[in-house]
């Protein structure tokens, strides 16, 4: 309709109200009225106040007016046709959050203003929090994409979602739109939701090992009768199996630390001299003086000699039917296979390749722990109160002694930490990770030692790091040998405490990664923390400016080592 024929509708109808009756109107003026509403009538065209952007539809439809008969404003009396609604598009839902975790976020909203017709579809977006290292400006950008595709689209009548395959500690920004037949709502007002980071490592609950309680400690139930008459082979094992399920991860990490790496496809083991180690260093063994004091306070009542470790160690190593609890060893399994039936276990693969006369694997060094736990969390006097079962002297035995020690294994600071773990270095890795990739690639396939070694082309161990690391010379006093060993095998134990390796002698490529940080960090701050603090240090954006600059040169120096290495130079 055109503005000039809005013109004179407007002034038609003024000059009705004005008259008062039909008859008082000059012939043209009652033309150009009834013309016009019967071109309304045809084309279905009004207009309503103006609802900013929003565009309308005339349509006749569910909830047009109903028809009527009656004499119109100028007094013809005859059938109106259905006075036609205007449809607009939905306005925006309202998100709401039904649950977080560390992968997944779960929505729901409830059905908004339809704008008079039917929503037919929903679409979600999420975008995440993005960094981006430049290196042409050595800087940083930041920020959630605008750009994003659909992460859930889905039809009118349900109005939940579920957004999935998403990364631990992330931040996402989440809108919502509605679609019906006229078009798509405004998005809704973003909502910043922050997935859920996993527990701490050491505090981390994991599937209790099943070789755990398979282990050869038949005679101590005789010993735990003597003191508690009631206590039965089930009952002793449930025990077991109650203490240690809560605390997997540090004994596993404790362990590593004092345990020599397997070859290829072999367990590691602790050796006697290192199990006597651990024994002094969790004060175990006997002491005088303050650390006699220390021992009672974490609960050692009679800690043992020198010898008595030893036998413990070889006691450790034998199995039922080498040890005097032969005669219990079939009620032993029964005991421990009905306990495992009722918890969640690690059906991990058995550990064929023992340790041997002169090594505990895993499940030997937990069945020396309980061996420890039973000789030496005892009172120091007769009058003393002391856990007498099992289950409480092991309990005290992990919580004053293993926790303690596996919490102390990293050897990252507070600053250091949240440098290596911050997403501006995440950004810098992500930069150079085509690069990285290639060199993982080389070293990891550079071992042809023997069979084992060439089918682990997409692993990388020790030796072959240190290799990587001796051809681009960066063995120095801030990164030495010994130095690489332990990053090594703190992040191939991180990794294994959160399920994402068993492998305790191979890196995979995204263990590789945090390698580099970590051996950049070693290289640019000579594992030490520091005196700065300012903000740049303290979101770790400084470091992964560093960072950046030394991959930077470093990838720049592995091209050209891998270069003349396959030429033969």
């Amino acid at each position: 309709m055109s503005v000039a024929s809005v013109t004179d509708l407007r002034r038609a109808g003024e000059a009705y109200l004005e008259a008062g009756d039909r008859s008082a109107l000059a012939p043209s003026v009652v033309h150009a009225y009834d013309s016009l509403l019967d071109a309304v009538r045809r084309e279905r065209s009004y207009f309503r106040p103006d609802r900013g952007r929003r565009r309308h539809l005339p349509r006749v439809g569910r909830n047009a007016a109903p028809v009527a008969t009656h004499s119109n404003i100028f007094g013809n009396h005859h059938l109106d046709k259905p006075r036609p609604v205007s449809l607009f598009e939905p306005e925006a839902p309202e998100l709401g959050t039904l649950e977080v975790a560390t992968d997944s976020i779960s929505l729901e909203w409830a059905e908004p203003e339809d704008g008079g017709d039917e929503i037919y579809k929903y679409e979600v977006r999420c975008a995440p929090f993005t960094i981006t290292w430049h290196k042409e400006s050595s800087s940083f950008s930041e920020g959630f994409p605008q750009d994003t595709a659909a992460a859930y689209e889905g039809p009118g009548d349900v109005r939940l979602a579920v957004l999935r395959q998403l990364l631990p500690g992330h931040e996402y920004e989440v809108r919502i739109k509605a679609r019906n037949s006229v078009g798509d709502s405004d998005w809704s007002i973003a909502q910043t939701i922050k997935t859920k980071t996993p527990i701490e490592l050491n505090n981390q609950a994991a599937p209790l090992p099943a070789s755990w309680l398979r282990i050869s400690v038949s005679d101590l139930v005789e010993q735990q009768k003597a003191l508690v008459p009631e206590s039965t082979m089930q009952s002793f094992f449930s025990e077991l199996g109650e203490v240690l399920r809560g605390y997997v991860t540090p004994i596993k990490l404790v362990f590593k630390d004092y345990a020599s790496p397997g070859t290829t496809g072999s367990e590691a083991a602790m050796q006697a001299n290192a199990f006597l180690k651990f024994c002094k260093d969790a004060g175990l063994l006997q002491a005088s003086g303050w650390a006699k004091l220390k021992q009672k306070k974490a609960g050692i009542g009679s800690p043992m000699g020198r010898e008595a470790a030893q036998l413990l160690f070889q006691r450790a190593n034998m199995n039922e039917l080498q040890g005097r609890g032969a005669g219990n060893a079939e009620a032993a399994r029964l005991a421990a296979e009905s306990v495992l039936g009722a918890v969640d276990f690690d059906a991990e693969v058995a550990e064929a390749d023992s340790g041997g006369v002169d090594g505990l694997v895993c499940s030997e060094y937990v069945g020396a722990l309980v061996r420890l736990a039973w000789t030496c969390c005892t009172p120091a006097k007769p009058d003393e109160e002391t856990p007498l079962s099992v289950g409480g002297r092991l309990r005290t035995l992990i919580s004053n002694i293993i926790l303690p020690m596996s919490e102390s294994l990293n050897t990252l600071g507070g600053r250091d930490r949240r440098e290596v773990s911050s997403p501006y270095a995440a950004a810098v890795i992500a930069h150079y990770r085509q690069d990285i990739e290639l060199v993982f690639g080389y070293y990891a396939a550079a071992d042809k030692s023997s069979m084992e070694a060439l089918q682990a082309d997409d692993s990388l161990n020790l030796d072959e790091l240190l290799m990587m690391l001796k051809d681009a010379e960066q063995l120095d006093a801030s990164l030495s040998a010994a130095r690489v060993g332990t990053i090594f095998k703190e992040v191939n134990s991180a990794s294994e405490a959160a399920g994402e390796d068993d492998d305790d002698n191979e890196l995979t490529l995204e263990e590789f990664l945090q390698i580099f940080v970590r051996l950049g960090h070693a290289k640019l701050r000579g594992g030490g923390e520091g005196t700065a603090d300012s903000e740049a240090a303290a979101d770790g954006k400084g470091f992964a400016v560093l960072l950046a600059a030394w991959l930077e040169e470093l990838m720049g120096v592995y091209k050209r080592v891998i270069r003349d290495k396959k030429r033969g130079a």
